[in-house]
């Protein structure tokens, strides 16, 4: 009889039952427990692709390095802004059309940087424009030392390749290298005037 009167109730209308408190500090306690286990796999996920942005990169430094050693042909690290990457050019000459023109070179690996963001360029310790980043490695001069800032899209995260001018392989290091200490320019003495000074 008692559980014909509550079918009778709930058929028509009468109150329903509502969550206890208890119940609803269940539920906030265990979103609360999701959102802290979710929470830091999101931002991981944007340290984790600029660093394999900042790894690319470093791999194709690497290569444009080893080819600079080998060979006496004009080479060229250029930034194509569009596509977000990071391309090494040589200069080769069409002997049937006598031209001689900068193009991709298929030996050579591009940098997808993805999702990442080029901070700053700085060659021999001047900072470079990203925008219309172009370096030319010059077959008669030494190669620039190089270092290259990634971050995410909002700025966050930042990670740097190091490639030193006498060095054939790039370092990705962890945060922003121009500011750490010892991050400043190397010195030519010959350039400087100060070939025969003691060092």
């Amino acid at each position: 009889m008692i559980g014909e009167r509550r079918v009778m109730r709930w058929a028509s209308g009468g109150a329903a039952r509502a969550f206890t408190i208890v119940e609803v500090l269940v539920v906030v306690v265990l979103l609360a427990a999701v959102a802290g286990l979710v929470a830091p796999r999101l931002t991981n996920n944007a340290a984790r692709r600029v660093t394999a942005a900042a790894e690319s990169t470093a791999e194709a430094l690497s290569a444009l390095a080893r080819r600079d050693a080998m060979l006496s042909q004009p080479l060229a690290l250029t930034y194509d802004q569009a596509s977000n990457m990071l391309r090494s050019t040589v200069l080769q000459r069409d002997l049937q059309r006598n031209t001689v023109a900068w193009k991709s070179d298929a030996l050579l690996p591009e940098a997808d940087l993805g999702d990442a963001k080029l901070l700053a360029v700085t060659a021999d310790g001047a900072e470079l424009g990203v925008s219309e980043l172009r370096i030319e490695f010059d077959q008669f001069q030494p190669r620039p030392s190089l270092r290259i800032v990634l971050t995410d899209a909002k700025g966050g995260n930042p990670v740097s390749i190091d490639m030193p001018a006498s060095s054939l392989q790039a370092t990705v290091v962890s945060g922003d290298i121009r500011q750490q200490p010892g991050a400043t320019r190397a010195i030519d003495l010959d350039d400087e005037g100060k070939e025969r000074q003691a060092w």
